[in-house]
């Protein structure tokens, strides 16, 4: 899986944003990534998730965040999941 965290709020709408989608699919494309996971001659597609921060959530480890990923309704094998970032104070 590519993961790609942005510091931007959550989508709007629910949705990854284009830019975003574009980006890290790009990374998924690479052939050195395909290499790098001993997929070179695949034409499998390899899962992509973006991580973005959403302070409405508890704070728990990331390993249980991303229990809670879900698939894009606009893109296959796109996820996304929220974090909820430390906070100073």
């Amino acid at each position: 899986m590519i993961i790609d965290v942005k510091y931007k709020p959550k989508p709007i709408g629910g949705n990854i944003r284009l830019d975003d989608a574009r980006q890290v699919s790009g990374y998924a494309i690479l052939k050195s990534i395909y290499k790098e996971f001993d997929l070179k001659d695949s034409k499998e597609l390899i899962d992509c998730l973006i991580v973005y921060p959403d302070q409405s959530l508890t704070d728990k480890p990331f390993k249980e965040s991303l229990e809670t990923k879900v698939e894009d309704d606009k893109y296959l094998q796109l996820y996304k999941v929220g974090v909820k970032l430390p906070e100073l104070g």
